[in-house]
């Protein structure tokens, strides 16, 4: 248990070990904790190794790193001239790394899309967007007119003449006089995004510098992915991003670790065989010659090649480890940390992957001890002062306009923190190159599914424990109620545009929603605690966009089926969780399409029932907030709020007269189309292939399988699987083939691959099951089929049952 404790402890707080701080002078100050001349050797006698004194690296930030040691480039052309238009990254040394990371490049391994500029006003709160000019938005570059209109939320609502920067910006490009400027001004910026003659003008050569970023209303609310090409934007060109702590990029990491947490009784023994913390025995230099053919053992290599790369180079710098804790066998005791300049390995994923094999480029060994986001490189060893320098490297990838994968980690090295012999060293836990989605978690696809396919892992490598595992297993199969990523901004095409029974939905959400949450629609809004009069079972939190109290029985439900929500649950009764702590657990245990599921459930509930009894519908509209609010039809306030219901009332009808729901859908509806809002299987025949964390393709390396397969004849009908437009149409003769890919109402998207032939054309508008092609094996296929993926809100693939209506292993349509 002892292993256990420091694998979670250490690495949830991004432990990074080892004074003195010289190539960090920022984080000195950070690193209050690390007791000077502490004892190692007596932690092995500790009662609780959680009481080893630690850094807090939790404000860690680009800001802190430093400046690149040395200069180099990446040029996708230089692989293959067909990707010519793909920019190459170029650094110089002292080049800071914000400057050449793009939101993209660590897309697979974070929520990034779903991120925004209020996001990134949570973590920086001292950011003040109405100082910091628009053109320090970096993702202005790519967008046209009616693009950008069309990212910000409700922004086609409003009147060119209210958006200043907007209305500049076209009089500038057309030449307007004041007079048809005032003229113009008074259309909707929908009307006006429509037009041919403005939607397709480009923001790329406009001097934004003179508005500033809050002169467009709710733009800190539009979520990256909203944007077409944001994976291409950098780090620095987003206002303040730099400064977010990287532990919140891949914050996923730390909900993945909690999770498997959930599983010590069952795999406790597996986690400590792992050892993902060793200590620096002895450090040698180059002159101890080839390690590969002493038989010696590494813990570095690459995920493509495995953690176990003995260096077989005629000179090879090393570091070699001891166990920290005392086990019933040595695990890495003896074992080898290989330079990363003496020995190069096999890396990279996709397309640039397979190029960069094919030109011979590889990167430096090294570990992942906080997944894929950036590699641990051992530089050079000082064998006189016992010394070890590390610096970190990361990758390249593309993602749009599309996924071309991720080079070999080759741009760097960065200075990192230097290991001295006596102290511990973090190593991370060992998977290939799809043993899991991302490393650390397959956290892209929001779901943060990775601990089953842990566990599973684990049984293969250790048989007896397969029992055990599987118990751990079996206690994860619970309801799916959304994930942590879902874009709350996104335009919905559900209850936003529904008129159930008469009660417009849009306007109903937005009527409480003004009331509860303080005010803003939150979904992670966290009200007071309210202490109940019978021991605790009644007391708790408010919780969430229409402040759920955390005791209903649904609530707990939905905390009960994810590891750990019942232990965050018992705190919140007890009042012993801060609010920012309680805030952050929302996202994982009650989620935004978690909140939604229950609220649409009880509405309509109650709503059948007034309308039951005869009610018109404003009498029902009461009478369901009062019911949200007390539970009761009778109790309609208190004296926290006494006006509740009829507030409620009134703001219903002050958006319903506004049309604010139904502005809302049609602009959604204005470019994707005639959207149902719900998906339908988009073919028939057998399911081949499930969603999975790893499938094998005939002569390829395994990897993630991010869709299902279905199988028929050659030439079998591929429709829509809900209405929207054309994204993309294309060819991926080393992947999909010839695939489409549609984005519907709500801004998610659909893939359909290997199709033997594409009867759509590119932005064309498409209605649900519409013919767009046909089954085939274009590409790198096993045979006929449809591969099927769905992306919600543009990001990675998840399961597609989970939105496709319930079938057994044939489909027919």
């Amino acid at each position: 248990m002892k292993a256990l404790t420091v694998f979670i402890c250490l690495t949830l707080m991004l432990l990074f070990f080892a004074l003195p701080f010289t190539t960090f002078p920022n984080l000195s100050v950070k690193a209050q904790g690390l007791q000077e001349g502490a004892d190692i050797d007596n932690l092995q006698n500790q009662e609780s190794i959680g009481e080893l004194p630690i850094p807090d690296f939790s404000s860690f930030s680009f800001a802190d790193l430093g400046g690149a040691t040395a200069g180099g480039t990446f040029s996708p052309a230089d692989l293959d001239p067909n990707l010519a238009d793909v920019p190459p990254v170029e650094w110089q040394e002292g080049e800071r790394p914000e400057n050449l990371l793009g939101l993209g490049d660590f897309s697979d391994i974070s929520t990034i899309g779903n991120w925004s500029l209020s996001v990134i006003g949570q973590y920086v709160p001292e950011v003040q967007w109405a100082q910091i000019p628009l053109s320090a938005l970096g993702l202005l570059k790519n967008q046209n007119f009616e693009d950008f209109v069309d990212a910000v939320p409700l922004l086609g609502t409003r009147r060119l003449r209210d958006v200043q920067p907007l209305q500049n910006f076209l009089a500038s490009k057309m030449g307007w006089s004041s007079e048809v400027s005032r003229v113009f001004g008074g259309q909707s910026l929908e009307n006006l995004a429509n037009n041919p003659l403005f939607g397709g003008l480009n923001f790329e050569d406009y001097d934004f510098s003179s508005s500033f970023i809050s002169d467009i209303p709710n733009l800190e609310n539009a979520t990256f992915s909203s944007f077409p090409g944001w994976e291409n934007a950098k780090i620095s060109e987003i206002p303040s991003l730099a400064n977010v702590p990287i532990a919140k990029y891949i914050g996923e990491i730390s909900e993945y670790l909690q999770k498997i947490s959930e599983y010590a009784g069952y795999v406790q023994q597996a986690l400590d065989y792992l050892t993902p913390i060793a200590r620096v025995d002895t450090s040698f230099g180059r002159s101890e010659g080839n390690q590969a053919e002493r038989s010696r053992a590494s813990v570095t290599g690459s995920y493509q090649e495995g953690f176990n790369v003995p260096c077989n180079e005629d000179s090879c710098q090393y570091l070699e480890l001891t166990d920290l804790i005392p086990y019933p066998l040595p695990l890495v005791h003896g074992k080898e940390w290989i330079s990363g300049n003496s020995q190069k390995v096999w890396g990279g994923t996709r397309v640039l992957g397979a190029l960069s094999r094919a030109a011979g480029i590889k990167e430096p060994t090294g570990r992942n001890p906080f997944g894929r986001f950036f590699k641990v490189v051992l530089l050079d060893v000082n064998e006189s002062q016992g010394l070890g320098n590390f610096g970190i490297y990361f990758r390249a990838c593309v993602r749009w306009p599309f996924n071309l994968g991720c080079s070999p980690y080759v741009i760097g090295p960065f200075p990192w923190f230097p290991s001295r012999e006596g102290e511990p060293i973090i190593l991370g836990i060992d998977f290939n190159d799809g043993d899991l989605d991302s490393g650390l978690g397959g956290v892209g696809s929001g779901t943060l599914p990775s601990e089953v396919r842990l566990l599973t892992k684990l049984a293969e490598q250790y048989p007896q424990l397969a029992e055990q595992v599987q118990q751990a297993i079996s206690s994860t199969q619970a309801t799916n109620y959304g994930s942590p990523g879902f874009p709350e901004d996104a335009l919905s095409t559900d209850d936003d545009c529904e008129n159930y029974r008469g009660i417009q939905m849009g306007a109903l959400r937005q009527a409480i929603a003004d009331i509860e949450s303080r005010g803003g629609g939150d979904y992670y809004a966290v009200g007071q605690y309210v202490s109940g009069a019978d021991g605790g079972r009644n007391s708790g939190h408010a919780l969430g966009r229409y402040q759920y109290m955390s005791y209903r029985d649904d609530v707990r439900q939905v905390f009960h089926s994810q590891p750990g929500g019942r232990q965050i649950l018992e705190r919140s009764y007890q009042n012993s969780i801060s609010p920012a702590e309680l805030r952050s657990a929302i996202g994982q245990y009650f989620p935004p399409a978690a909140q939604e599921k229950l609220r649409s459930r009880d509405w309509k509930n109650v709503i059948n029932r007034q309308k039951a009894q005869g009610k018109n519908e404003m009498q029902t509209i009461y009478s369901l907030a009062c019911v949200h609010y007390s539970g009761s039809e009778g109790v309609c306030g208190d004296r926290n709020n006494p006006t509740y219901a009829s507030t409620a009332l009134n703001n219903y009808q002050r958006y319903k007269r506004q049309r604010l729901a139904e502005t809302k859908c049609n602009l959604a509806r204005k470019t994707t189309g005639i959207c149902k809002g719900r998906y339908a299987w988009p073919t028939r025949g057998l399911i081949t292939s499930e969603f999975s964390g790893n499938r094998c393709l005939p002569g390829r390396e395994c990897r993630a399988h991010l869709g299902i397969d279905v199988a028929y004849t050659p030439g079998t009908d591929v429709v829509a699987s809900d209405g929207g437009i054309v994204h993309f149409v294309g060819n991926d003769s080393n992947g999909f083939g010839n695939y489409v890919i549609l984005r519907h109402c709500n801004g998610d998207h659909t893939l359909y691959g290997h199709l033997s032939s594409i009867n759509v054309r590119k932005d064309q508008s498409v209605t649900q099951g519409q013919t767009i092609g046909g089954q085939g094996a274009t590409g790198n296929s096993t045979g006929v089929h449809l591969h099927f993926e769905y992306r919600p809100k543009g990001g990675r693939g998840i399961d597609p049952r989970k939105v496709l209506p319930s079938a057994n292993n044939k489909i027919n349509i």
